[in-house]
This record gives structure tokens, C-alpha cells and sequence, in this order.
């Protein structure tokens, strides 16, 4: 879920992304398998950090693909 965190000082804007391991009760309820939660958690940001640091080279696109397949 993405939230607009208002201005810096120097007018730019921000964004605060919150993350978070699916509560037991509605995961199920979906169909999410959650048997691993921090392992999924460590790869989202893993992948999230790759994203934020080199945009859209080749590198970032490659660990992305990784993670969809």
C-alpha cells in the first residue's frame, strides 16, 4: 500500500511504502501459503531495494524475472 508522506523541506515529495507478513486468519482464507512469511518477506525487500538502487537496468529486471517465475 502506497501512501503519500507529504514534502521535504526542500519541496520534493515523498512515498512510504508499509509492508507486511499476511495475518494467519485472512491468508487463509485466500489461499496464501504462508509457511515461510520472513523468507518472503526478505525476498520482497530484497527485491524492493534492487528496484529503489538501479532503476531499470538489466540486473534489477533479471532479479525481478527471478522472482516472478
Amino acid at each position: 500500500m502506497w501512501e503519500l508522506a507529504g514534502k521535504t523541506a526542500d519541496g520534493q515529495s515523498r512515498v512510504m511504502l508499509g509492508l507486511s507478513a499476511w495475518w494467519e486468519p485472512i491468508a487463509s482464507r485466500v489461499g496464501v501459503d504462508r509457511r515461510k512469511p520472513l523468507t518472503a518477506m526478505r525476498e520482497h525487500i530484497e527485491v524492493l531495494r534492487s528496484l529503489m538502487a538501479v532503476g531499470t537496468s538489466r540486473e534489477c529486471q533479471d532479479k525481478v524475472a527471478a522472482y516472478i517465475l
